[in-house]
């Protein structure tokens, strides 16, 4: 189902960045990607990757950094 090989490709970048903090700009790309795919196949889109979404581009802006382009 979508949901599972969502999950699977989060849990894969999630494992990949783990020891990379300097890659939040390509983990706020992935999952703003993930959410966008979502809402053109019309699925509900998960409330926790939501607000994740919002907190990193929250501290993107806190920081003075530009939201990665996607």
């Amino acid at each position: 189902m979508a949901f599972d090989g969502l999950i699977t490709r989060l849990n894969m970048l999630f494992s990949e960045m783990e020891n990379q903090p300097q890659d939040a700009h390509e983990l706020l790309f992935q999952i703003h990607a993930e959410l966008e795919q979502m809402r053109a196949e019309g699925l509900p889109l998960p409330q926790d990757l939501v607000d994740l979404e919002r907190r990193l581009e929250e501290e993107f802006a806190a920081r003075g950094m530009e939201r990665p382009a996607g």
